[in-house]
């Protein structure tokens, strides 16, 4: 009897317990697998905001001119919230109702940063007021893409101050007033060793393979080894009898239209951007070297806030930052001005997220905004690459709330190309190298070229096939093959600048990134030097 009232006693308490607990554990782990996809759609759609903004940018002649910048970006930012609307799967899930979640978009480019977050407007409408109708002022909530902050700190000593713009390698811009003399120049900070490997005083012969359109919008010809130079920054290709305009003749792609070029084409057959990159390097790093007080001026300890303040961490340090290696990363400039644009960043983000956090009603959601704390390897990310970073609070998920960031690094756009990016050419074998690779055919090879390592990615194209579909068509700008001893089959991921073995490839290597700073668009670029001798 004792064991019967024990097992009714049994079933009363414990199977309902199991059944409570069970239903909970069901709801924790459908508010994980919720939580796990909406991470999972943030980042697709941080993704397709970078391919967005790379399509953009790629073959847009005015894409450092700061109006261009900002519309492409607008577009960039559409398709986040568009693909993120989308992705979500949530009834209603539209981008008025997801976008109060977005507290802020950070856009990481070469030399600047934009932030896309809430802020207040004003804005006029009419009311009936005493039965007549109105115009009022009122304010509201919407997101904004906000100014362009330049990577810059501001030194001062004494009755002198020099503002210096950083940008994600060493190439630095210079203003200010030094004795009463008025500063103004702008280069990369080098060494002589890097300088003296830059072979390219006879210029150099570069090709590649292009596909174009020139009747409709999706009838392509392709072309094989076109031969190419940079002017102004961007490729203009040679192209012998062209279908309906024979002759010799230079021209420019604007994605993927073929448009004549119609400057001065006067000598053109090779690329000297590697030349100028060197002699214009050579002549700032001598004015830097032959400009004393500036040198002494441009210290940590001397770097002051926007506020007038000085940085409290700095104090102390008296290490004359322009004397030491731009090239080197761990060097005391870089390791500088990688915390100047952190604290840069992490100061307007905060800002910008508790200033929505405290109006976050204006936009219909209680939810709590906070800048969540960065990883190093998150910052590792953000300080040496172009990327688009989101961030995504207080939406409801199942039992929880969902709170997250993604980051994204664009790795083939006209702002910056990292200095491990970039791929060595083997013309006799067909094939290209890491950099660190250590193939016998390399060795006093001075046939070797080096390309930047988007160069050999796979591009695609929309076209009309012979039956008149819409087709994705797929090609190549390299021809080249990837070496399997150190591409295809090695371990080795990373392309170690640092540990280059071979002398012909050091050679190509600072040849061809001297090629590619070159022409990389630099909106400091237009800053006059009023005094640069």
């Amino acid at each position: 009897m004792k064991l019967q009232n024990l097992a009714v006693i049994f079933a009363i308490i414990i199977i309902p317990v199991t059944l409570i607990l069970s239903a909970y554990i069901g709801t924790q782990i459908d508010t994980a697998s919720l939580q796990q996809s909406y991470d999972t759609k943030l980042k697709d759609a941080t993704h397709d905001a970078v391919v967005a903004f790379e399509l953009n940018t790629q073959d847009n002649a005015y894409s450092n001119n700061s109006d261009s910048i900002r519309r492409d970006l607008q577009a960039v930012i559409n398709t986040f919230s568009g693909s993120l609307a989308s992705g979500l799967n949530i009834p209603g899930a539209n981008q008025e109702r997801i976008m109060p979640y977005i507290p802020a978009i950070l856009i990481t480019l070469y030399d600047g940063y934009y932030i896309y977050s809430p802020s207040e407007y004003s804005y006029s409408t009419k009311e009936e007021i005493d039965g007549e109708w109105t115009e009022v002022q009122k304010t509201g909530y919407t997101h904004v893409l906000k100014p362009y902050v330049y990577y810059s700190a501001r030194y001062e000593s004494g009755g002198d101050y020099v503002v210096v713009n950083y940008s994600l390698d060493n190439y630095i811009t210079i203003y200010g007033t030094i004795n009463g003399n008025v500063i103004s120049n702008s280069g990369y900070l080098t060494t002589p060793d890097v300088l003296n490997e830059i072979h390219a005083e006879d210029g150099e012969s570069l090709s590649e393979t292009i596909t174009y359109r020139y009747n409709n919008k999706k009838s392509f010809n392709k072309l094989e080894d076109v031969q190419f130079i940079y002017q102004n920054g961007r490729k203009i290709y040679h192209i012998v009898d062209k279908p309906g305009a024979p002759g010799d003749n230079w021209y420019y792609l604007n994605d993927l239209d073929l448009l004549r070029y119609t400057g001065n084409t006067s000598g053109f057959n090779l690329d000297y951007s590697a030349r100028e990159y060197k002699d214009n390097a050579v002549k700032f790093n001598n004015w830097i070297k032959e400009n004393t007080t500036l040198k002494s001026i441009v210290t940590p300890q001397n770097a002051v806030k926007i506020d007038g303040t000085k940085y409290e961490e700095f104090q102390g340090d008296t290490t004359q930052i322009l004397t030491t290696n731009g090239e080197d990363p761990a060097s005391a400039f870089n390791q500088h001005k990688r915390r100047i644009i952190q604290l840069s960043i992490q100061d307007n983000l905060n800002n910008a997220i508790a200033i929505y956090n405290a109006n976050s009603g204006a936009m219909g959601t209680n939810a709590t905004f906070r800048m969540p704390i960065l990883n190093e390897l998150d910052w590792e990310k953000i300080l040496t690459n172009v990327n688009i970073v989101t961030f995504m609070q207080g939406l409801p998920a199942g039992t929880a709330v969902f709170n997250s960031y993604a980051i994204v690094t664009s790795t083939n756009n006209k702002q910056y190309v990292s200095p491990s990016a970039i791929y060595i050419v083997d013309k006799n074998h067909e094939t290209y190298h890491a950099i660190n690779c250590n193939e016998a055919e390399l060795e006093n090879n001075e046939s070797l070229i080096g390309f930047k390592s988007a160069d050999f990615m796979k591009l695609r194209y929309e076209a009309i096939n012979e039956n008149g579909d819409d087709v994705y068509e797929y090609y190549y700008r390299r021809k080249e093959y990837a070496s399997y001893g150190c591409i295809v089959d090695s371990t080795n991921t990373t392309l170690d600048v640092a540990n280059i073995k071979i002398d012909a490839v050091k050679r190509a290597y600072y040849t061809a990134l001297a090629r590619e700073r070159y022409n990389l668009d630099k909106v400091t670029k237009i800053f006059l030097n009023y005094n640069s001798n």
